[in-house]
């Protein structure tokens, strides 16, 4: 097992699982419904085959690399507080030194948790390019606490500034610069976080 990106896809770290079958190799990678697959046959140090994925049917050639590539990114498990909720998250940070800016993460109606390839894949793609994101486990989901079901938008938008304030305490990111997201009902959620906190520096809605 292990993790695959897309770049031109804006589609980052998947997890992919890797079988052998009748002497092939398929590898899948999975994000919701499968992505991509990679059925081929391994020789000496090269995999080569057939990828189907991504509207497109391509013959492939992979190559082992002999050196291991440094991380552009790097993850730390964080929470923090909002009344009686407990929220639980992880930064994907940029694998270098200084202060950076940040993204926050809100949520899409549902009991939607850090763990789903649509949110990390968008935190993978920010850090990748010097901006720190934050994904968390909406309330009451995931090893995140209190009154999930009950949650109203403002209570949502609480959680997005209450992790805000976590992220302006800390010496690697610059207080100034830290901004919202959010799509479907996060893109309500984060205008309404921008509106309650006059700290939120920018907000991106799709």
């Amino acid at each position: 097992s292990g993790t695959i990106d897309f770049p031109d896809f804006g589609l980052y770290a998947l997890r992919a699982n890797l079988a052998v079958e009748n002497e092939k190799i398929k590898i899948g990678t999975i994000a919701g419904n499968s992505v991509a697959t990679f059925d081929g046959t391994l020789n000496n140090e090269n995999l080569n085959g057939e990828w189907k994925g991504l509207n497109i049917t391509a013959i492939f050639n992979l190559k082992r690399l002999n050196v291991k590539p440094l991380e552009p990114y790097i993850e730390e498990e964080v929470a923090f507080q909002n009344g009686d909720a407990t929220l639980v998250g992880t930064l994907v940070k940029p694998n270098k030194s200084g202060k950076h800016p940040a993204i926050i993460f809100t949520h899409g109606s549902g009991n939607q948790t850090r763990t789903q390839s649509n949110y990390r894949s968008r935190a993978y793609l920010f850090a990748r390019n010097g901006i720190v994101a934050l994904i968390y486990d909406r309330r009451g989901t995931g090893a995140s606490k209190g009154g999930g079901d009950n949650a109203n938008w403002n209570n949502l938008a609480d959680d997005a500034v209450a992790g805000l304030k976590m992220l302006q305490a800390r010496s690697d990111i610059n207080p100034k610069k830290i901004g919202v997201s959010g799509f479907s009902q996060g893109g309500w959620v984060s205008p309404l976080a921008a509106f309650r906190s006059k700290n939120v520096a920018f907000v991106l809605v799709g």
